[in-house]
């Protein structure tokens, strides 16, 4: 039989938490402090379409305009 597909619920919770949340929250910071001291004059480009959800909810889409900045520790 096969599973019927669900939306994607994240690290989960309960029985079936994810065991590598933890690490992989502080990757995701590293990546995003990485990657927005990279991004210099950033500015939305339109306004933020917001995702409505009982579950979770947030920004859907914000665009934005940037100029890349120096690259760190290369060269």
């Amino acid at each position: 039989m096969a599973r019927a597909q669900n939306e994607h619920i994240a690290f989960g919770n309960g029985p079936h938490v994810c065991l590598g949340q933890h690490i992989a929250r502080i990757e995701i910071d590293a990546m995003l402090v990485e990657v927005l001291s990279r991004m210099e004059e950033v500015e939305r480009t339109a306004p933020p379409e917001w995702l409505a959800s009982n579950f979770i909810s947030g920004p859907r889409t914000m665009p934005v305009r940037f100029r890349p900045g120096r690259r760190v520790g290369v060269g």
